[in-house]
């Protein structure tokens, strides 16, 4: 019988015919399916024990499993194997110990010939030369040719190894969000970028750790005269404000976001904008021009749409650069137009006055869209009133 002298708790065995009526709980733990006939062990890990197990029994329907376990399974039959829990719950939350005690229990079973396992480990042994480990760490990637570096850090399943992989897998594909890196890479090619592991280990677990690190890195190459890749540091983070409704969440029309985006944005220019010639002169987009005109980007493009307004040519966009440039001069604003405001309607609703629409949905917490259907229905109770309180037909 194999011993476990990390283990504190009883043993736990279910028959692979009972399993699916036991109960199984969503923690981390250590297990092993063991044979009756052969007395063999395919010992396991798992951080969810509830939705590892059932995947396995899966995984041999579908003949995927280990090839020895698989073969018994099918030559015995399920009836000759049981499921052992060795240790359970938050002892085995830390990935590092699950696969060390993993890898205990499988060497000492394979000196007895008791192990499925082939017992080999990237986490535990040593990796040849170009690979990376899987544990957690802090890595770089680096443009050999203009030294333009990213820092990051990881804690994942596969640690260093499986966030590189995965930066390698977006690189190559294009389809990287930050811009500036993945235009590089285009530009260099694969073979002029290096990706570093700057620090591994089991003591860079914590997180707090790791994200210190990186900024003192980070830090520091700005400091020597460096470019750096990453763009959420500390003052390019977006800010956490709350969005008060629906318009403010789909558009990010608060001052915060629109400083930030403002940020992120800055010295990179805008593909998606569309210069507009408008009362005979340019404008270098269409909020430029409602800016400048005093009126709003939604009656710009009515105007362009009933050919009123229409948009730049090339040649006019070079003209108007260059006028700006010379002269050191912004967009030609024209102070006459005027932007029209409606002008609010008093309603009563049971009994109490509201100087418009929106001073009464403040007050009831309710739409203005629901109080102007209302009152377009002539719901009982709800009136249009004039300026002397009378109500209105």
């Amino acid at each position: 019988m194999i011993s476990f002298p990390h283990c504190n708790l009883p043993v736990i065995k279910y028959d692979v015919f009972k399993l699916e009526t036991k109960k199984l709980y969503n923690t981390p733990g250590i297990y092993a399916w063991r044979c009756k006939i052969n007395n063999k062990y395919l010992v396991g890990e798992t951080i969810n024990l509830k939705n590892r197990i059932p995947n396995h029994l899966t995984y041999l329907k579908n003949g995927e499993a280990n090839k020895k376990f698989l073969k018994d399974f099918t030559k015995y039959g399920p009836e000759n194997f049981e499921l052992i829990i060795y240790e359970e719950g938050s002892s085995c939350g830390d990935f590092m110990y699950r696969k060390q005690i993993e890898k205990q229990l499988s060497t000492e079973l394979s000196l007895l010939g008791l192990c499925y396992n082939s017992i080999t480990c990237e986490t535990h042994t040593e990796r040849p030369k170009g690979e990376f480990p899987s544990s957690p760490g802090v890595y770089c990637i680096r443009c050999v040719v203009n030294n333009a570096r990213y820092y990051g850090e990881t804690e994942q399943r596969r640690g260093l190894a499986g966030r590189i992989s995965k930066w390698k897998s977006k690189l190559r594909a294009n389809k990287e969000k930050i811009l500036s890196m993945q235009e590089d890479w285009n530009f260099f090619g694969e073979e002029n970028f290096e990706f570093l592991v700057i620090e591994e280990g089991p003591e860079w677990l914590d997180k707090e750790k790791r994200l210190k690190r990186e900024e003192e890195l980070c830090s520091l190459h700005v400091q020597e005269g460096g470019v750096l890749y990453n763009v959420f540091m500390k003052q390019k983070r977006p800010p956490s404000i709350p969005l008060k409704s629906k318009e403010v969440t789909l558009r990010n029309q608060t001052k915060e976001f629109r400083s930030y985006i403002s940020t992120i944005n800055k010295g990179r220019e805008n593909v998606n904008r569309k210069a507009v010639f408008a009362e005979s002169n340019i404008y270098l987009s269409i909020q430029e021009a409602a800016e400048s005109l005093n009126i709003s980007p939604v009656l710009v493009r009515k105007k362009i749409q009933k050919q009123l307004y229409r948009y730049a040519t090339t040649e006019e966009i070079q003209q108007e650069k260059e006028r700006r440039t010379t002269l050191n001069v912004g967009p030609i604003r024209l102070e006459t137009m005027k932007k029209q405001k409606g002008q609010a309607k008093r309603c009563r609703i049971h009994g109490v006055d509201f100087n418009s629409l929106s001073e009464a949905a403040l007050s009831l917490g309710i739409s203005v869209q629901a109080i102007s259907k209302n009152l377009s229905e002539k719901r009982e109770g709800y009136f249009f009133i004039d300026e002397h309180g009378n109500p209105m037909e």
